[in-house]
């Protein structure tokens, strides 16, 4: 196929002719066929994520039931959070700090008392809003619906990924919305993130106050993490409704129908050694990851599976600046625009453990794969 640039690809993805000599049109119509099923497939696995994550975070507003359910929620939450959601990727540490279970209060007496007096935002004698866990429930039931807004998502977007139709696709865009609206509409979970604390009685067992700045706190940071998740939402529509394509499911799709004239210009033992190896490609702004994908290769170079949050081990580190993304994303041969930030330094290869340490910090064997591929995407 002809080389082609970011906006070239994302306008043939809406019917526009890509212009090459020596490429049919069905050719084409494959390349574009292929790259709409994965956009679904990617946009598949974000919804999951979200799944796991809304999920995750339900039980803030539910008693603990077991002492060891405080390690088991941060370290569950820690890859989606900040992996998944740029938006806050620079916080993540905090944010998991402020999202820590209630680990002083596993006797659930300041959690139980502050859910049965419900949500109090002053001092008052009447009760309060949603008192005899009724607003815990509340709370905790917008979650669950957001995990099955996203749920739907990840069944049209595997729909789409099957069959790249229109009808499909506005299917995809209304599930999208949906999750949007859900979003939108969560209010418990507001309501806690502004109750009054000492307004609180603490004639009972244990310390309410204490208790719902706790909970106050916590719906604070949840809030923080849907309204990322927002953020991620509304670009995802975005490029949807545009027709256009995210970088990783283009690029895979572009590498994907090129592995052939890859290895063909690649030296056998240069391919050799990276194919069937697995890579974090990072994507980071100031020493912080924006986005962490994991890429998984088969022996014959082809990319078989990736992952768009971190996974727990890879051969090798691939290193870019967003800016350094955006650059080679829309450059008008961007192939060869990442072979020459490659040889700028401006992408970074690092093999994990003492061989791949060794085999990427061999360069004359990593720049002549860099180079042949360059060659072999450039040619066709």
């Amino acid at each position: 196929m002809t080389a082609t640039s970011r906006r070239t690809f994302l306008a043939a993805c809406v019917g526009a002719a890509v212009v090459g000599s020596g490429t049919t049109a069905a050719a084409e119509d494959d390349l574009m066929d292929d790259a709409m099923a994965e956009q679904g497939r990617y946009l598949a696995k974000y919804a999951s994520e979200r799944r796991e994550l809304y999920e995750t975070m339900g039980p803030i507003f539910d008693p603990p039931e077991r002492e060891d359910f405080e390690a088991e929620f941060v370290e569950s939450l820690a890859p989606s959070a900040s992996s998944m959601l740029p938006g806050i990727a620079g916080e993540a540490a905090e944010l998991l700090e402020t999202l820590e279970w209630y680990g002083d209060i596993i006797e659930m007496s300041e959690f139980a008392d502050v859910a049965d007096q419900g949500l109090l935002e002053e001092f008052d004698d009447s009760p309060g809003r949603g008192n005899g866990g009724h607003a815990m429930d509340e709370a905790h039931g917008e979650l669950e619906e957001l995990a099955d807004r996203a749920d739907a998502v990840t069944d049209a977007a595997e729909a789409f990924a099957d069959d790249p139709s229109a009808e499909r696709g506005h299917a995809l865009v209304e599930a999208l919305e949906a999750e949007r609206d859900t979003l939108a509409a969560v209010e418990w979970i507001d309501a806690w993130s502004d109750v009054h604390p000492p307004a609180y009685d603490s004639w009972r067992v244990g310390d309410a106050e204490e208790g719902a700045e706790l909970v106050r706190d916590n719906a604070e940071a949840v809030l923080t993490v849907l309204e990322a998740a927002d953020d991620l939402l509304a670009d995802h529509l975005e490029t949807v409704r545009e027709g256009e394509l995210f970088g990783l499911p283009e690029m895979v799709t572009l590498y994907n129908h090129n592995v052939d004239d890859v290895r063909a210009n690649v030296p056998d033992a240069a391919l050799d050694l990276f194919a069937g190896d697995t890579y974090h490609f990072r994507v980071q702004e100031d020493g912080e990851d924006l986005s962490v994908y994991w890429i998984e290769t088969e022996d014959s170079g082809t990319i078989a599976d990736y992952s768009i949050t971190e996974r727990d081990g890879a051969d090798a580190d691939v290193v870019v600046s967003a800016d350094t993304y955006e650059t080679i994303r829309n450059a008008d041969d961007p192939v060869a625009e990442a072979s020459d930030a490659y040889g700028r330094d401006d992408v970074t290869v690092s093999g994990n453990g003492f061989r791949n340490r060794f085999k990427y910090g061999t360069a004359d064997v990593l720049g002549s794969f860099v180079s042949g591929a360059e060659d072999a995407l450039g040619e066709n």
